[in-house]
């Protein structure tokens, strides 16, 4: 049987009709070894119902990315080679879906590297049962470190906490600590942070500032590692990224200079 395929559809419009549904897609892949398959033994493979089976190859066969023959239905080379660049692009964006919902998160311009290179990090999102795993990610990373570089859109307590901690206990440790005017106001308005916020700016082993400028994403370095965390609509770390890439750990330091050469000290 003839098909003819819409003369005003183009290839973008194509690649979209494509990827608007699973079931065009999975057609499109059992249909792989080139041999032409009846509907029966599509709708044996595809958990789909009859009828979505049979609208989807209508909808292919209208498209021309499937011919319909006696023998059944078998992938046209148009069908062939949209399916085989369609699934080559899946395949090169596809993240896990802590990477994706830390992603989502951070503003497209954000890294001058490409986020390829984040695939083999440590995410830590928030989810139903631990609203605050983020956060305990981060002190675990900050635990036990001696050397740490912090920018800090917001205060968390526990954070401030830890360092007080560290610094009572007399441990070698040093730090520098960036801090947004609105984290700083936070802890300057808020009882709970003062004991512990004056241990931390008082202390020989921290250098504290208020950063000037703005910036949409925190960020720790310590000891080799970078933590790169994202806020929620409640100010607490909503995702957190921990790698150890080296690329990304030099533009981490750079991103912390470039906010600290236009802060101000924190004097106590």
């Amino acid at each position: 049987m003839d098909q003819e395929r819409p003369a005003s559809v183009t290839a973008r419009e194509s690649v979209q009709f494509l990827a608007q549904s699973r079931n065009r897609v999975a057609i499109l892949g059992e249909l792989d070894d080139g041999t032409a398959r009846d509907r029966y033994d599509l709708e044996e493979a595809i958990d789909a119902t009859r009828r979505t089976i049979l609208r989807t190859l209508d909808d292919l066969v209208e498209y021309g990315f499937v011919q319909e023959t006696d023998d059944g239905y078998r992938r046209s080379a148009l069908g062939g080679g949209v399916y085989r660049q369609y699934t080559a692009f899946v395949e090169n964006v596809t993240f896990e879906d802590d990477l994706a919902t830390f992603l989502c998160d951070v503003p497209d311009d954000a890294f001058p590297f490409s986020v390829d290179r984040l695939e083999d990090s440590e995410v830590t999102v928030v989810t139903d049962g631990s609203s605050y795993a983020p956060l305990d990610r981060l002190l675990d990373v900050r635990s036990t470190a001696s050397e740490i570089r912090d920018l800090a859109p917001a205060v968390e307590r526990r954070s401030v906490e830890q360092l007080a901690g560290r610094i009572e206990a007399g441990e070698d440790f040093s730090v520098e600590i960036v801090l947004s005017e609105a984290a700083v106001r936070a802890a300057n308005s808020n009882g709970q942070y003062a004991p512990v916020h004056e241990t931390t700016v008082t202390a020989d082993a921290v250098d504290m500032f208020v950063a000037t400028d703005e910036f949409e994403i925190g960020m720790c370095i310590a000891d080799g590692k970078v933590a790169i965390g994202t806020p929620g609509r409640d100010g607490h770390l909503r995702a957190l990224c921990v790698t150890d890439d080296p690329v990304v750990l030099e533009w981490a330091h750079e991103y912390i200079d470039e906010h600290l050469e236009a802060a101000e000290p924190l004097r106590p």
